[in-house]
């Protein structure tokens, strides 16, 4: 969600980096839905789990076969339309609808639980994160991996606050951050 949530905000000066001005202003657009279409598909990717644990994975077989027929459809007609914004919907549209009937045959399996109520403080905390990104709104490269670096911490630290996460949690990630800069720093150096 965070990443969803800076990518969406920070698309403009993000892209005005990473290729032409001209892009840029067409191209923050489409961001934001690619964003959201990465979040459907890492989704995805947890749900099928339970089918190929299960060894049905002809089912997902044929949900991309279908997915990609009607993508190919969708995209001929809806880019014909409206652009490379239409391809980008109906993308998203294709990957939603594939996670939705993944999850529905994935679910016939296996029970899951959802926490509404932490998927709430996680949406509270982007939100925080999302202001604080408009409020700052950064250009150029190093003020844009400061002020990411610093909403993240702010994503971090609200979630907290609301007992989104616990300190435990929070100094684990702390740990395996510090050992894997360290072991990055000795490989540098040539110490290992």
């Amino acid at each position: 969600m965070p990443t969803v949530v800076g990518l969406s905000v920070l698309a403009k000066p993000l892209l005005y980096i990473l290729s032409t001005p001209t892009l840029a202003d067409v191209g923050h657009v489409i961001t934001p839905i690619l964003a959201v279409r990465g979040l459907v598909f890492g989704l995805y990717c947890i749900v099928t789990q339970i089918i190929v644990m299960e060894r049905k994975t002809k089912i997902t077989g044929y949900i991309w076969v279908i997915s990609t027929m009607l993508n190919i459809i969708l995209d001929i007609t809806f880019g014909y339309l409206f652009g490379i914004i239409g391809i980008a919907i109906t993308t998203l549209i294709i990957y939603l609808a594939a996670f939705l009937v993944t999850s529905y045959y994935s679910f016939r399996y296996i029970r899951c639980n959802f926490y509404f109520g932490f998927l709430t403080k996680v949406m509270i905390a982007a939100v925080v994160m999302a202001v604080f990104l408009y409020i700052i709104y950064p250009f150029g490269a190093l003020n844009i991996i400061l002020t990411g670096s610093t909403s993240f911490g702010l994503y971090i630290l609200v979630l907290w606050l609301f007992k989104g996460i616990k300190t435990g949690e929070i100094k684990f990630f702390i740990g395996i951050m510090r050992e894997s800069l360290l072991n990055v720093y000795m490989l540098l150096r040539g110490l290992t």
